[in-house]
Order: C-alpha cells, then structure tokens, then sequence
C-alpha cells in the first residue's frame, strides 16, 4: 500500500501501470489536506517528491515523518546535490532518487523501504516481546530464597557491576541473566550469550576477542569477537566453571 505525493502527478503515467501490478497506490497532489490523510491512513511506504530549493519540501518531509514514523519515505527530485540529499536522509528520508528514474531502479527502491520497514516491525516486536518475558514483576517465585535473589538482582540491574550467578542446573541462571539486562540501562543494546562449555582451547581468544584477516591460517576474514558484539550491552559467560 503505496502514497505518492507530488505536484506533478501527470510525471507518474508511465510508472502507473508498472506499480499497480505490484502494489495498490494512492496518489496525493501536495496539499494542506495531506497531514489529514496520513492521519486517517497508513502506508507502507511514501514517496515523497520535494522541491529542494524551497524550504517547504523540508518542513513538509519532517511533518511527514513525524506522522508515520514507522513509514520508510522514499525522497524523489531533480536536484542531485549532496550536501542537500544528505539533509534530507537526516530530516527522515529512507532513501533518496533523482528524477527521472528508471522503474526497474524504483521498484528495487521500493523492495529495500519494505523490507526495511519489516525488519523493524519484527525488531520492534521481539524487544517487546522480551521485555515482558524478562519483566522482574512478571517472574513466579513462591520461596523465600527466589525472592530475596529477585530483589537482589533488581539493584544489581541499575549498576554496570559483573554479576556472578550461581545454582543447580535449571534454577534459571540463564533466565535472569536475561532479566538482570532487560531491566538495565542497557536493555536496547546487545545482550550477547557465550556458551564456555562450547568453547575449544585453541578457538578461545579468536572467539572472545576477534581477530583481524590474515593474522593467522586459515584466518580468511575479519571476526568480531564476541566481547565487541556485546559493547554498550551485557555479555553472558554461561557455563562459566
């Protein structure tokens, strides 16, 4: 479900017949009445035509964005200068393209915002999702010993401290290892998991720390270690003894 927005939507013929194949499009001359509309609507995706020597096209892009924040907006004008396409990918464009395009270069532009919108939607979704499940509040504990490591690890989560859990297998170490980073200041960063019992000698520093292409064989590219994935996050080391 596709919006156009452009003054000039005789410029679109030629395209018409290629999107309806693959989308539904509305088209939209830029009016006042837009705001309105994308109040009432939502799109998956907008293509938004601006005149980038005036002023309004960036007012009207970042209303816009405000409105369907969650909407990829692909950028469309004659003017290429780059200074100024990068004004407009700061002020909430997904993409840019210059006038006159090709269909198949738009179609593949319009492919990229779907997918980039999906990815977020599943993202968003999944941090969602994990928020409840690691929600401190939403934990059943009924012994007084549960409680008082519930209540323990609520401070601990407010701290950038090395926790150290211990317990029998199955008392949920690797559960509230997970609750203690969802309920940190580092919840929208990495929580990263690594398993020590899976860890061979010999792949230990590579695993953890990385390594750099060429530096030794077999060492065909570039690895992040595990440690810089979880940077700003929370690293687990399960299994640790």
């Amino acid at each position: 479900n596709i919006l156009i927005i452009d003054e000039n939507l005789d410029s679109w013929r030629p395209l018409q017949a290629e999107l309806d194949r693959h989308h539904k499009i509305t088209c939209w001359s830029v009016q006042p009445d837009i705001l309105s509309h994308l109040k009432k609507y939502e799109y998956e995706i907008i293509l938004l035509s601006l005149q980038l020597r005036d002023a309004d096209s960036f007012d009207l892009l970042d209303q816009v964005s405000r409105i369907s924040p969650h909407t990829p907006i692909i950028a469309l004008s004659e003017n290429e200068d780059p200074a100024l396409v990068v004004e407009v990918i700061k002020n909430g464009a997904f993409d840019f393209l210059v006038k006159p395009f090709s269909k198949e270069k738009l179609l593949l532009a319009i492919d990229r915002g779907l997918e980039n919108r999906h990815l977020k939607n599943e993202l968003d979704y999944l941090k969602r999702e994990r928020r409840i499940i690691y929600d401190f509040s939403r934990i059943i504990a009924e012994s007084p010993a549960m409680k008082r490591m519930i209540a323990t690890l609520k401070k601990f989560a407010q701290t950038d401290s090395t926790i150290l859990i211990t317990g029998e297998t199955g008392t949920g170490k690797s559960f509230l290892s997970g609750a203690v980073h969802y309920n940190s200041r580092r919840r929208s960063r990495p929580f990263i998991k690594i398993n020590c019992a899976n860890l061979p000698e010999t792949l230990l520093e590579s695993e953890l720390f990385g390594h750099e292409k060429g530096s030794f064989t077999g060492a065909n590219k570039t690895r992040v270690g595990r440690l810089e994935q979880a940077r700003e996050g929370t690293g687990f080391l399960d299994e640790i003894g």
